[in-house]
């Protein structure tokens, strides 16, 4: 719709006014903004072209319209309205969108939100959601009226993202991660906690899944190394393109086979057509899950989801020790390489926990090269500081003591010998045990119950767990998921489905760009968008009229290019004219992007 500066030529003179022209009922209509004779409009063009409004504000504008379209393509505030049945006055689904996308863009708190960021967005001048009513208090209350339909919303949010083109999942990865608690923490009178990383996902008794079936606030063992905070444990299913597909939130201390299996019958429940479409349905852990209970259990889950597991195990267990101490680079084939990385191994079987398993068997060579380099420097270092120690003045109990705290501290106590005898000290290096050190540096194991697996197509999915990973990242470094100050597990579980919703949009956004040769990481891609902003103030003249003045800054060629890549049309500049108090008596839009 073109905007344009009119002149009108009378019997006394030239006259101005920005004109524009617009389609109503069928017929093109037309709306003018005059601005007066030549030397007033003169005056008013220069006014608005260099001087800055009076009560002027810039705004964000760009990220906010931009997720926003995003969110319009999988039918966001429809899917939200029809879910929410409550005596809300205002427009739920817009509500819930405008949480979701300043949540996405600005990682603040609820009272940040309607305190702060909102007062800065272009959303403040949403004629169906009053600035006003966007309150810390209102968050909460539509927090509330949201959670009975969560899951509900999540389902239909997924089958609207399915229906994207290339958003057909050919993996789903699904994985775990512990967000801490700010706060008084919840009393918990069980004694489940663990303060040994290997020992936190061992199963407990029959029961468990009650247990664990309703997510509060208490210690288990930490991922963000914050073992003096509680934590809340959050499973995530994920696709191959970062979409969030389902999740599920738990108590801090419930063990990954309770929830593997909580979410896996989530899924099968609310997104069954999800599982039927994955090519390839694998669940794949750490080291941390190696116990005979925990492969017990996986066991049967693969078998009744009818999933298969590949899990990365101790190199130190003594079903693949052996092997992998005599696995070396001059005869051990390629499995994979992408780019600088070349790993070697085999496929061996083994028996492991009462089953025939298949194990990979492999060496990474560049990390093993640089491990064993620094583990050599590190011995000498070692050797280096027992020498000094020998020098230096004291009974031979207290240089006792100062070598064994050495090597302790630099853990190579199995790896030397240090005896007293006639007020002597001597400390010996154990060759054996220092070259099995050294030989098993840059070595790693895999196991898996499909027999069929080959070594690439192992490696292969084994490394698809990176995407879940990455994503997590994002999650606590871009979206800010913790730290918790809720303690209603309600709202505890909204929070994490409204951050879930804007990462969802970023993820649709990434995908659609990429689709189109723009690609950007989720972190450049976050900075990028929120650049635009707007500049709205008024241009006040006592005793005549005054214009209200919105122009758009800062859309640079790269964010324009988004705003085309998604048909997102918008105003560089805007005008209405007002009264001097402000009330707007007319509009029309110029220069339109």
């Amino acid at each position: 719709m073109p905007y344009t500066l009119c002149i009108h030529k009378r019997k006394y003179g030239n006259y101005y006014s920005y004109k524009s022209s617009f389609r109503e009922g069928g017929k093109i209509r037309n709306n003018f903004i005059y601005l007066g004779n030549e030397k007033t409009a003169l005056s008013l063009l220069a006014d608005f072209n260099s001087k800055k409004p009076s009560n002027e504000r810039l705004l964000s504008f760009s990220g906010e319209r931009i997720l926003s379209k995003v969110l319009d393509m999988i039918n966001f505030k429809i899917i939200v309205s029809n879910s929410i049945q409550n005596d809300a006055k205002l427009d739920v689904g817009r509500f819930i969108e405008m949480i979701v996308v300043e949540r996405a863009l600005n990682a603040f708190s609820k009272w940040g939100l309607a305190g702060y960021a909102h007062e800065k967005s272009i959303y403040s001048l949403d004629m169906d959601i009053p600035r006003e009513k966007f309150t810390e208090a209102n968050i909460y209350h539509y927090m509330d009226y949201l959670h009975p339909a969560v899951d509900e919303i999540q389902e239909n949010l997924v089958k609207s993202v399915l229906q994207i083109d290339g958003m057909e999942p050919n993996e789903i990865i699904i994985d775990g991660t512990s967000v801490s608690c700010f706060g008084e923490d919840e009393p918990d009178d069980e004694d489940d906690d663990d303060d040994d990383g290997d020992e936190e996902d061992a199963v407990g008794d029959k029961g468990d899944d009650a247990k664990y079936a309703h997510v509060k606030r208490v210690h288990g063992y930490n991922r963000d190394k914050r073992p003096d905070l509680a934590q809340i444990n959050v499973m995530l299913g994920v696709n191959d393109h970062f979409v969030p597909l389902f999740f599920h939130t738990f108590p801090g201390n419930a063990p990954d086979v309770c929830m593997f299996k909580k979410i896996l019958e989530k899924c099968q429940r609310g997104h069954p057509s999800l599982l039927s479409r994955a090519k390839s349905k694998y669940i794949v852990f750490d080291k941390g899950n190696n116990n005979p209970d925990n492969f017990k259990e996986i066991d049967k889950l693969c078998k009744q989801w009818q999933f298969h597991f590949v899990a990365s195990v101790r190199p130190s267990m003594v079903a693949v020790k052996k092997g992998l101490h005599a696995l070396n680079i001059k005869d051990a084939p390629v499995i994979y390489t992408q780019e600088k990385t070349v790993l070697r191994g085999e496929m061996v079987k083994v028996s492991m926990y009462g089953e025939t398993r298949n194990a990979l068997l492999y060496l990474n060579e560049e990390i093993m090269l640089k491990k064993q380099h620094a583990f050599k420097t590190k011995i000498k270092q070692v050797k280096d500081e027992i020498r000094e120690c020998m020098g230096q003045a004291g009974t031979a109990e207290e240089k006792a003591t100062s070598i064994k705290n050495i090597v302790r501290k630099n853990k190579l106590l199995s790896c030397f010998t240090i005896s007293l005898k006639n007020d002597i000290v001597t400390c010996t290096p154990i060759k054996e045990k220092l070259e099995e050190r050294t030989n098993a540096l840059g070595k790693y194991a895999l196991i898996t119950d499909d027999l069929n697996l080959d070594a690439s197509s192992m490696i292969g999915i084994y490394k698809k767990a990176g995407v879940i990973e990455q994503e997590f990242h994002v999650l606590k470094s871009e979206f800010a998921i913790g730290p918790i100050f809720h303690w209603k597990p309600e709202r505890i579980e909204v929070h994490f489905a409204l951050i879930l919703w804007g990462m969802m949009a970023l993820a649709i956004l990434r995908h659609v760009l990429a689709r189109k040769g723009i690609e950007y990481s989720f972190e450049q891609l976050k900075r990028l968008i929120k650049e635009g902003h707007v500049s709205v103030g008024d241009y006040i003249y006592p005793g005549e009229r005054s214009f209200h003045v919105q122009r758009t800054l800062d859309i640079k060629k790269e964010l324009s290019d988004i705003f085309k890549s998604l048909k997102i049309k918008w105003e560089y500049f805007d005008i209405a004219v007002s009264t001097t108090g402000g009330q707007e008596t007319g509009s029309g839009k110029t220069m339109e992007g």
